[in-house]
């Protein structure tokens, strides 16, 4: 009897973990998307003072353009700093424009302008920082998306992004 309460208590437990876990990566998912809506705020004032293009890196936004380097990073990667190395994601106090290229969670896909068709990906993770279960994209019309694996399975969801993606 003794037993079957312990076994109870531990599958109580071990669904209230995964469900913890669940929102938890939901709000990082969430965040990341919100952090590429930052960026394409940035991306899009940046195209109205430059005649309609959109900078060669995504540096050229700092600092003028961004509110701050923490919207560079993805959640996902802040949490694995956190708990691997017990410090935020190591931007250091004056970044020059290749440590924020270097640095940053996203790739930047140069040479577009406004006029460039909206479905059109401009930003996207460098890495799989979801543990698999996708990837934030920001499209030229400025609407960012959670893409998972079986959508790129067979490519890049867009073709001017690299095949590597």
């Amino acid at each position: 009897m003794v037993g079957a309460g312990v076994a109870l208590v531990c599958l109580v437990a071990l669904c209230v973990w995964h469900a913890l876990d669940t929102a938890r990566h939901s709000t990082r998912q969430t965040l990341c998307v919100h952090n590429l809506k930052m960026i394409s705020t940035g991306l899009n004032v940046y195209a109205k003072e430059h005649n309609g293009r959109f900078p060669d890196r995504l540096s050229e936004l700092w600092p003028k353009h961004l509110p701050g380097l923490e919207c560079l990073v993805c959640p996902g990667t802040q949490s694995v700093c956190m708990r691997e190395h017990g410090v935020p994601h190591p931007f250091p106090p004056s970044p020059d424009a290749d440590q924020i290229d270097l640095l940053s969670s996203y790739a930047y896909v140069p040479g577009h302008t406004i006029s460039d068709p909206p479905d059109t990906v401009i930003v996207y993770e460098k890495t799989d920082n979801h543990f698999g279960r996708g990837r934030s994209l920001l499209y030229l019309d400025g609407h960012g998306a959670w893409e998972p694996p079986k959508n790129w399975r067979n490519g890049p969801p867009n073709k001017n992004l690299p095949p590597e993606f």
